[in-house]
């Protein structure tokens, strides 16, 4: 699987490979939902990689339900093994 993390002339991304489960970062999560607290629990399978980080995500769980899958930058994804716990209880 890849890494979550690389680093590329000096600025820390992360980066993902096809098959790796993630999860959205707090940041991008939070910037979202800016009326409302949103603690629903996201994880998606990566189908696809293109260039410039941009990954096709497909939700397995996800609060929304009319969206199954979307396309994402790397700076806005976890590998769900290294999210910080807290994210993924129910």
């Amino acid at each position: 699987m890849g890494k979550d993390i690389t680093q590329d002339s000096y600025v820390l991304v992360r980066a993902f490979e096809v098959g790796d489960l993630v999860t959205l970062s707090p940041d991008f999560r939070y910037s979202m939902t800016v009326t409302a607290l949103d603690l629903g629990k996201y994880i998606g399978i990566v189908t696809q990689a293109y260039s410039n980080r941009e990954y096709m995500v497909v939700w397995t769980n996800h609060p929304l339900t009319a969206y199954s899958q979307g396309m994402f930058n790397g700076d806005h994804l976890i590998k769900v093994e290294n999210v910080d716990g807290s994210l993924m209880r129910d």
